[in-house]
């Protein structure tokens, strides 16, 4: 296939769905163009790092796989080193494999993204689908493309395409949860009643020492701290020291320290975190045929629905190409 005769195709977002979508492209002879607002390709699978070297996955904690298509995808990921398997014992529940990326999370999409052409730190504002093709509207410029695939959050979605009312139309039972994440270190060695809990009371979902995932750094023991949906949602617009302090202290009382012993507290607001109620479809198409979206919220909150939803976008924009 000729540069010529390529389509113009165009991605949004550069998580989880918007890579396996682009790499499906790229693995069929097509030069996709991903555009995303973050700094870093990553979206919940991103890996916080401090100025210190203090490295936190403050966004999705591990994922597992259902599929043969995604378990395939892991296996490759931990053959070529972009994965491990984090050997943790979770009260109350089964033993499936718990995968990690491999020094941290994002080195999952790093596994997705060799050779993608990325364009990060790029806000796309809108989308205008006419009868040949549509343009993109990012800040300051407006590209063309043939085809365009959002991968983005559904509120996010919503607001590039909000002149399309009745693309919209097919979007509005998707709810999603927001979630405070708190990041702490400490030196390590501290002693600590646990690795990992879940859901130990009403405020919280989740307790880890991220320091035990393979790979991490072992001289301080870093932890993640992420609330629950409803302690979020009744805290969305704190200050985020206010929250980091409130969270920090939550914490102790579950690890048994004092927070003076952190030497990194941090908290970070996840507002489009968790799908609440998904569409129950891997994508939708606008009536041109020339947009189409999908991600996490098309199918559940799992890491694996996002990648599912992004092969099944890229499918079906292959299939329009034949």
């Amino acid at each position: 296939m000729t540069d010529a005769s390529r389509p113009r195709i165009a991605v949004i977002g550069s998580g989880m769905a918007g890579l396996a979508c682009a790499r499906a492209l790229a693995d069929a002879g097509h030069a996709p163009v991903i555009f995303d607002k973050g700094r870093k390709p990553g979206g919940r699978l991103s890996l916080r790092q401090s100025r210190e070297g203090l490295q936190f996955d403050h966004g999705a904690q591990y994922v597992t796989a259902k599929s043969d298509a995604f378990s395939a995808f892991l296996d490759q990921a931990i053959a070529v080193g972009d994965a491990a398997i984090w050997d943790i014992d979770l009260e109350n529940e089964d033993s499936e494999r718990r995968v990690v990326g491999f020094p941290g999370m994002s080195s999952l999409l790093g596994h997705l993204s060799p050779g993608l052409e990325i364009r990060q730190g790029l806000r796309v504002t809108a989308l205008v689908e006419y009868e040949d093709h549509v343009a993109l509207h990012a800040e300051k410029t407006v590209s063309q493309f043939d085809i365009v695939a959002i991968t983005t959050p559904v509120v996010q979605t919503r607001d590039i395409c909000a002149a399309d009312e009745a693309f919209l139309d097919r979007m509005p039972r998707v709810e999603m949860e927001p979630c405070w994440t708190f990041m702490g270190a400490m030196k390590a060695g501290q002693s600590a009643p646990f690795t990992c809990l879940r859901n130990p009371d009403p405020a919280v979902s989740w307790i880890a020492l991220n320091s035990t995932k393979p790979g991490r750094d072992q001289d301080y023991d870093c932890w993640v701290l992420q609330a629950s949906p409803e302690w979020s949602a009744e805290n969305l617009e704190r200050e985020a020291d206010d929250v980091a302090e409130q969270l920090g202290r939550m914490l102790c009382d579950k690890i048994g320290c004092d927070p003076a012993e952190f030497v990194y507290a941090r908290a970070h607001r996840w507002r489009y975190s968790q799908v609440k109620t998904s569409l129950g479809q891997p994508l939708i198409r606008s009536d041109g045929g020339r947009i189409l979206a999908g991600g996490d919220w098309s199918l559940g909150k799992r890491a694996e629905h996002a990648f599912i939803s992004g092969q099944a976008i890229a499918r079906d924009l292959l299939k329009g190409l034949e």
